[in-house]
């Protein structure tokens, strides 16, 4: 799930350098100045980066998780942190499922799907009007 991107845009010319450098940017699909691809980050990749670094710039994507968390935290973050008592104990538990994922990016990640899970219940306990009284989730 956790896959990186690079973006790498071409900033220089390779005129007047050794061939090699430009048969290296046309590997990673760069042939003008102000040309931009997305690769996936591996050493494969960061060789051939690092060979024309001078060349090129280099930019980490979001990946899935991020894009993931940051729609998780703008849908739940403030209504289960401050809607339901202890709702700060069931946040720090989705954000320490996700730190998890992005340490063993090859893990499974379910664990992050039932997190989320937890988070859209206490979410509807919240809403729900006919359920008084302080929230205890």
């Amino acid at each position: 799930m956790n896959k990186t991107y690079l973006a790498i845009e071409q900033i220089a010319s390779p005129i007047r350098r050794h061939h090699r450098q430009r048969e290296t940017l046309i590997g990673l699909g760069l042939n003008r100045i102000g040309r931009v691809v997305e690769r996936l980050d591996t050493p494969e990749i960061r060789g051939m980066i690092a060979k024309v670094r001078h060349l090129v710039r280099v930019m980490r994507l979001a990946t899935e998780l991020d894009l993931l968390e940051a729609a998780v935290r703008a849908t739940y973050e403030v209504a289960v942190t401050a809607g339901i008592v202890r709702g700060n104990v069931l946040w720090s538990q989705f954000e320490d499922t996700v730190a998890a994922c992005r340490a063993d990016p090859k893990g499974d990640d379910r664990a992050i799907t039932e997190r989320i899970n937890e988070l859209a219940v206490a979410k509807l306990f919240i809403d729900d009007p006919t359920v008084t009284g302080p929230h205890h989730v």
